[in-house]
């Protein structure tokens, strides 16, 4: 996992925990707390994602080498294991704060 990975990883987990804190309002933990769920989300969806697939097909070797290294399918496995990742680690968190304000 290299810098670019996670940084792809953390951005596209922030927008997964905002996205599912506005789409699904009952388990909204507010705009912060969802995107700081998003992000560590982001990072271990991500990661397992990575761990998954092992990254895309081999691109071309001078379309890789353009790309810094990174096929354009291994990118999009980021983002979408990202998007996931905090998606669910904010309902997790919803989950969770629901539940301790009822006791």
């Amino acid at each position: 996992m290299d810098i670019t990975t996670i940084v792809i990883d953390i951005i596209a987990g922030a927008i997964g925990g905002y996205a599912t804190g506005i789409a699904a309002k009952q388990y909204s933990i507010g705009t912060a707390g969802n995107v700081i769920a998003g992000l560590i989300g982001g990072v271990i969806g991500g990661w397992i994602t990575l761990s998954i697939f092992g990254g895309a097909a081999p691109a071309p070797a001078d379309a890789t080498a353009a790309a810094g290294g990174m096929s354009i399918g291994h990118i999009i496995e980021q983002i979408i294991g990202g998007l996931i990742g905090g998606g669910v680690l904010q309902v997790i968190a919803g989950i969770i704060k629901q539940q301790t304000a009822k006791a």
